[in-house]
C-alpha cells in the first residue's frame, strides 16, 4: 500500500510517495503540490507493479526506457564504472572511456578536429624539465651525428630508413613531413611559408607532397558531370492541339520495324525513364499502326 505524505507544511509544497515495486524493495518518488493528483500518480504506480508481478507488462521496457532517458555522459560514465569495478586499471577504463566518447560524438556528427584537438606544446608543459638545466645549456641536445642517432631510433621503431619507393627518412624529410601535414589540414601557402621559413612560396610548394588518398578525395569532392536523370515533362491538353494523325502512328510504326525501337534499348548515355518512355511510345504507336 502506498503512503503519501509531506515533508513541507507549507502551502504549495509537494507531496511524496512511498510504495513497494514488484522485487519487494520500498521506493519513494516526488508528486506534486496537488493531494488528489498525487493520489492518481500513487495509484498508477501501484497498479503497473500488481501488471508486472502478473506479466503483463515487461520490467525490460521500463528498464529500456529509463536508460534511453538518460544522458550519453552518464552511459559512458557508467561504462568506465563498470570496467574500473571488473578489475581494469584506471588507465585502461579511461582510455576506453575516451575512445567511446569519440566515437559517440563522431555518430552524432561532430568535427574530428573538436573531438581530438591537436596536443601542442607549450612552455608550461616543459618548465619543470628545462629547471634542472643550466642557463646557456640546449634544451634537447643533439649529438654531432645526428643522422646515425636517428638511424638507431628508426631501427628501434621498425621503421625502414628507405621505402619501397626510394625515399628516405632523414631529418630533412622532417620538413617535408611537417608542411605536408600543415596542407593537409587546410593551412594557407602563406602560412606554410611562415611555419617552415622559406623565402618564396614556390620553395614551400617542393615540400608539400599529397598522398595519392588526398588527390582522391579532392576528385570525390568535385561535382559530376554524369547527365541527370530527367523525367519527360507531360503537357495538360488545352483542348487546342490537333489530336494525333494515323500518319504519324503509321510512321513510328514504321520506325519501329526499322530498328529504332533497337537503337534505343541499346542506347548507353540513354537515361532510363526516358528510354523507357520511349519504347512504350514506340510499341503504342506500331500496334496502332498496325491496327490501322
Amino acid at each position: 500500500m502506498a503512503s503519501i505524505f509531506k515533508k513541507d507544511r507549507r502551502k504549495g509544497a509537494p507531496w511524496y510517495i512511498d510504495y513497494t515495486d514488484e522485487a519487494g524493495r520500498r521506493l519513494r518518488v516526488k508528486g506534486c503540490g496537488d493531494r488528489g493528483v498525487t493520489d492518481r500518480i500513487a495509484r498508477k504506480l501501484e497498479s503497473d507493479v500488481e501488471l508486472r508481478r502478473r506479466g503483463v507488462i515487461d520490467a525490460r521496457d521500463d528498464a529500456r526506457v529509463a536508460h534511453a532517458a538518460r544522458p550519453l555522459a552518464a552511459h559512458l560514465d557508467a561504462f568506465r564504472d563498470h570496467l574500473t569495478a571488473k578489475g581494469a586499471t584506471a588507465k585502461h577504463a579511461g582510455m576506453a572511456w575516451e575512445r567511446a566518447r569519440r566515437v559517440v560524438a563522431l555518430a552524432k556528427g561532430a568535427a574530428l578536429a573538436s573531438i581530438v584537438p591537436p596536443r601542442r606544446i607549450k612552455a608550461a608543459d616543459l618548465a619543470g624539465f628545462v629547471a634542472a638545466i643550466p642557463p646557456g645549456s640546449a634544451v634537447f641536445p643533439l649529438p654531432d651525428k645526428g643522422a646515425a642517432m636517428l638511424r638507431r631510433d628508426l631501427a628501434a621503431a621498425g621503421i625502414p630508413y628507405r621505402d619501397d619507393a626510394g625515399q628516405v627518412f632523414d631529418f630533412h624529410s622532417l620538413r617535408c613531413q611537417c608542411a605536408t601535414l600543415a596542407d593537409a589540414a587546410g593551412v594557407s601557402a602563406r602560412v606554410v611559408q611562415r611555419m617552415t621559413r622559406h623565402s618564396t612560396l614556390e620553395l614551400t610548394g617542393r615540400y608539400t607532397r599529397p598522398r595519392v588518398a588526398d588527390l582522391d578525395a579532392a576528385a570525390d569532392a568535385l561535382p559530376s558531370l554524369a547527365p541527370r536523370e530527367a523525367t519527360p515533362e507531360v503537357l495538360a491538353a488545352t483542348g487546342t492541339d490537333p489530336a494525333p494523325s494515323a500518319t504519324a502512328s503509321a510512321t513510328v510504326a514504321n520506325a519501329d520495324a526499322s530498328g529504332l525501337g533497337e537503337v534505343v534499348a541499346a542506347w548507353p548515355d540513354l537515361a532510363e525513364p526516358i528510354r523507357a518512355g520511349i519504347l512504350a511510345m514506340i510499341r503504342s504507336a506500331s500496334g496502332k499502326g498496325r491496327g490501322r
